[in-house]
């Protein structure tokens, strides 16, 4: 029995419908049905009666809310037991965006390594490192500003500059645009979420543009401004973020915004001394050659 199952199954006895249990757990409501609906089949048993008002727990369902409750309280616990360890021993699991550069992303791996000889890392890139933020999972590192609903805790390591950058022989060739005359170039922008840019939000409102490219790759969206294919909106403060790419020309200097970089893990980690080392150590390195990659 998943654990991720039995908190969509005890959301829903609460809320009364995937609408409001989705509202309080930051799950949706597809993910919320699908757990369910995995726990009816492996009890074999329906659990919930579509109504008007929404969800009514069945018989069977109500039988199983103390149990489940139990399950969940024993879960608390061995994680906090864990969390109490004095050395950051064993699988260390993290999910991080897609786009990193290789030599940064080595890096992240070395530093968690090196907390201590019996750790071990599984590391997954992924265009949303949130949605991988489950029972299963240690530690998320992304870049975005919403705040995260659900039981978790999230550290800001760093705030990032977002800028436009383009290549020398792009300028050469189109010309430093102004920024009424934006709109009219080919963007390459850097958009983690789902739905696509129609503005640049910026320090001073937002700019209406139509991008050719939207990816939440950094590293791709740098090698496609380098290659000259257009002018590129990322995050471009930490070096590491440039390693491995040609530079690029910041241009603009008035279209400016940040972004964070933060960590985010399961609240039940926050008083671990992995996650006090993660936050260290990752802090550290994050923090470390903060200056304009982009800028010649």
């Amino acid at each position: 029995m998943d654990l991720d199952e039995v908190r969509a199954f005890l959301a829903v006895v609460e809320r009364g419908s995937l609408l409001a249990a989705s509202e309080a757990t930051g799950v949706s409501r597809t993910t919320l049905r699908r757990r369910i609906e995995a726990l009816e089949r492996e009890l074999e048993a329906p659990l919930f009666l579509r109504t008007s008002g929404g969800l009514e727990p069945t018989q069977q369902a109500l039988r199983l809310v103390a149990p489940a409750q139990e399950v969940l309280h024993k879960a608390r616990r061995l994680h906090e037991a864990v969390a109490q360890a004095d050395e950051p021993a064993g699988l260390l699991r993290v999910v991080a965006p897609v786009g990193l550069p290789p030599a940064a992303t080595a890096r992240f791996i070395r530093l968690a390594l090196d907390m201590h000889l019996a750790v071990r890392v599984h590391l997954d890139l992924v265009p949303d490192p949130l949605s991988r933020l489950t029972a299963r999972c240690d530690f998320a590192l992304l870049f975005g500003d919403a705040p995260v609903a659900g039981p978790y805790v999230t550290r800001v390591m760093i705030r990032t500059p977002m800028r436009l950058l383009a290549s020398a022989a792009y300028l050469k060739r189109s010309g430093a645009p102004s920024v009424a005359g934006l709109a009219s170039r080919r963007l390459l922008c850097f958009n983690p979420g789902a739905v696509d840019l129609e503005t640049l939000v910026t320090d001073d409102g937002p700019l209406p543009v139509t991008p050719v490219v939207q990816s939440p790759d950094v590293h791709l969206l740098r090698n496609i401004a380098a290659q000259g294919g257009g002018i590129a909106w990322i995050p471009d403060g930490p070096r590491w973020l440039a390693e491995e790419s040609p530079p690029l020309v910041h241009i603009l200097p008035e279209v400016c915004a940040t972004v964070p970089f933060r960590i985010v893990a399961p609240e039940t980690m926050a008083g671990s001394s992995r996650f006090r080392l993660m936050v260290q150590r990752f802090g550290d390195f994050l923090r470390s050659g903060v200056e304009p990659t982009g800028s010649r």
